[in-house]
C-alpha cells in the first residue's frame, strides 16, 4: 500500500443486536512525505491509544538509527524491573576495628550501580564516619566495582575519551562511578580585566591536576573558553584556555574522567579530608568479590528510580541509561562479566516481547527486513535499529500498565518546560502543552533526528507517535530544523483535528 494512500479501519460495535460500521481515514503526513522525497530515510506513526486506531503513518516498519529515543526502552525496562520507588543502596564496609577515634583497617565502598551516586551521597557516608567518632583511618580506601567489573568502551566516543575529552557525555560506565563519571570545574572571572579567572574543583580538596588558565576579559566580550581532560599513563589532567567576561559566570563545566571507580575513591578521600578525618592510606580499585571479614558500617541510598528517570530523560543522560542497562543485566545474566552490547540484549528481548504482545491493530503488516537491534540503552550505538511501530508499541504497552504509566509518562519532558530550546521555542500551543516527548540526535556517520512520545487528545485520552529521520548516502546531513519542522506541521494538524 502506498504511504500516501488512505487506509480505512473498520470498527464493529454491537448495540441491541445491530452492527454499526464506522470508517476512520488515515491522515496523510504531507510534510513528512515531502521530506522523504529529498533523499531522507523516514519512519513515522501516529495512533489513538484510547480507541486503538492508526491516525497517520509513513513507512512505519522501516527500522532506522533512533539515537537517544532509545532511552524510552531503558526507562520502561527499569520501571518494569524494579518499580518506580526502588532505591539503590551503596554500602561502606570495613575489616577493621574502631578504638579511640581511630579505624584500624581498610574502608571499602561497594558500588551498587547507583546511576545517581554523587558528591552529596558520598558526603553522607563521610558524615556517618564522623557520627561514629572516627577522626582517623589507618588503612586504605578500596572502591569495589565487582557488580559487573570494568566495562570495555563500546563506542568510538567512549573509546576516544579514554585518552582525551572536552565533554561529559562520553563518560565511561562503572558500578562504582559517581557524578555521572565526571569532574566539576567552577570558573569565576577575576575582578580585574587581564587577570586569570579562578578555577576550582568540587570539593576543593580534590587532587586533580589543572594546567593552563582562563583570562578575564571586558564585560563586552562573550565567554570563549574551554577545558580539556587528557589522560597519560592512567593519570588525568585538566587543561584550561580562553577567556570569560568580567561580569559573567560563575560557569560550571563537567568533564568525563577516564577511570570512574578510581575517581569516586579520590572524591571520597577528598571529602574525608574536608571533614577533618585523617586518611593515611591509598585509594585502590578492586573488581573481585568482597572478601570475607568485611562488615557494613554505613550506607547511603539513592533518590527513587522515578525521580532519577525524570532527570535521565530531561537531560538525555547517556551514563545513567547505560549504567541502568548494565544493572538490569547484572541481575538477569548468569555471568558477572559482560559488555554493554551483551547487556543490552535484555532490552532487545524486552522490546521483542512487547512487539509480540501488540494488539492486532498495531501489528506490522509485513516483516521488516532489518531486525530490531539494541546494543545500548543510551542510543550512542549507531547499530541500534528501531522503527516508528516498535516505539509506538512500547508506548502503547506502558500506557496499558496502570501501575507504571504515571511514572513513565511523568519522566518525559513537556516541550514548554523542556531543557531543549528547540522544543520550547517552536510550534503552537498544542505542540508546547499537549506533548510529552523524548528527542534523539546524532551527527555521524549520517545525521539522525528522532522524536517520540505521547499527546493528549481533545477527548482527554492519549495518543502516541514516533518519528525517525536518518540521512542517506546521497544526503548525509539533514538539518534538525527541516526534520523537526516537517513532523511539527503534520503533528499539529493531527492535534487540531483530534
Amino acid at each position: 500500500m502506498a504511504p500516501h494512500a488512505l487506509r480505512y479501519l473498520i470498527t464493529l460495535t454491537v448495540l441491541t443486536g445491530q452492527f454499526f460500521v464506522q470508517a476512520y481515514a488515515v491522515q496523510p503526513l504531507s510534510k513528512i512525505q515531502e521530506l522523504a522525497g529529498k533523499n531522507v530515510n523516514l519512519s513515522a506513526l501516529v495512533v489513538d491509544l484510547s480507541n486503538g486506531r492508526v491516525l497517520a503513518e509513513f513507512n512505519p516498519d522501516k527500522r532506522l538509527t533512533p539515537a537517544s529515543v532509545t532511552k524510552l526502552y531503558i526507562d520502561a525496562a527499569a520501571l518494569t524491573h524494579w518499580g518506580p520507588n526502588h532505591r539503590f543502596k551503596t554500602p561502606l564496609l570495613t575489616n577493621g576495628k574502631i578504638k579511640d577515634g581511630i579505624l584500624s583497617g581498610h574502608l571499602m565502598l561497594q558500588g551498587s550501580g547507583d546511576p545517581g551516586l554523587n558528591t552529596e551521597k558520598l558526603w553522607t557516608l563521610v558524615m556517618r564516619l564522623r557520627q561514629m567518632g572516627i577522626d582517623r583511618v589507618d588503612g586504605n580506601l578500596i572502591v569495589n566495582d565487582s557488580l559487573f567489573g570494568p566495562v570495555e568502551c563500546d563506542t568510538d566516543d567512549r573509546c576516544d575519551a579514554l585518552r582525551a575529552s572536552d565533554s561529559g557525555y562520553d563518560a565511561p560506565i562503572s558500578a562504582a562511578g559517581s557524578n555521572f563519571s565526571t569532574v566539576e570545574i567552577s570558573v569565576r572571572p577575576a575582578k580585574q580585566i587581564g587577570q586569570p579567572a579562578q578555577l576550582s574543583l568540587l570539593p576543593p580538596a580534590l587532587d586533580f591536576p589543572l594546567e593552563g588558565s582562563i583570562s578575564t576579559a571586558s564585560p563586552r566580550n562573550r565567554p570563549l573558553y574551554g577545558i580539556r581532560r587528557t589522560t597519560d599513563d592512567g593519570e588525568d589532567t585538566l587543561h584550561a584556555y580562553g577567556k570569560v567576561p568580567r561580569n559573567g559566570g560563575p560557569y560550571h563545566v563537567y568533564r568525563s574522567v577516564s577511570d570512574p571507580a578510581r575517581h569516586t575513591g579520590d572524591l571520597m578521600a577528598a571529602l574525608m579530608k574536608e571533614s577533618g578525618i585523617k586518611f593515611t592510606g591509598q585509594v585502590y580499585v578492586d573488581s573481585n568479590p568482597v572478601p570475607k571479614g568485611y562488615v557494613k558500617i554505613a550506607d547511603t541510598q539513592s533518590d527513587t528510580l522515578s525521580a532519577q528517570l525524570g532527570s535521565l530523560m530531561s537531560y538525555s543522560n547517556n551514563y545513567m541509561s547505560d549504567l541502568l542497562t548494565m544493572d538490569i543485566a547484572a541481575e538477569k545474566l548468569p555471568s558477572s562479566r559482560f559488555t554493554l552490547p551483551q547487556a543490552a540484549k535484555v532490552l532487545e528481548e524486552f522490546a521483542n516481547h512487547i512487539n509480540a504482545k501488540s494488539p492486532p491493530w498495531l501489528k506490522a503488516h509485513n516483516e521488516s527486513a532489518t531486525p530490531l537491534t539494541l546494543e545500548s540503552g543510551s542510543g550512542l550505538s549507531i547499530t541500534n535499529k528501531l522503527s516508528a511501530r516498535d516505539l509506538v508499541a512500547l508506548l502503547n504497552h506502558m500506557h496499558n500498565d496502570y501501575s507504571l504509566f504515571p511514572a513513565f509518562v511523568g519522566s518525559l519532558p513537556v516541550p514548554r518546560h523542556a531543557t531543549s530550546r528547540m522544543l520550547r521555542r517552536s510550534g503552537n500551543t498544542d505542540w508546547k502543552t499537549r506533548l510529552t516527548v523524548k528527542t534523539g540526535y546524532l551527527s555521524e556517520p549520517v545525521s539522525v533526528f528522532a522524536l517520540s512520545g505521547y499527546f493528549r487528545l481533545k477527548s482527554g485520552g492519549w495518543g502516541a507517535f514516533a518519528f525517525l529521520s536518518n540521512g542517506t548516502k546521497k544526503r548525509r546531513s539533514v538539518s534538525t530544523r527541516h526534520s523537526l519542522g516537517a513532523l511539527r506541521e503534520d503533528l499539529q494538524a493531527i492535534m487540531a483535528k483530534y
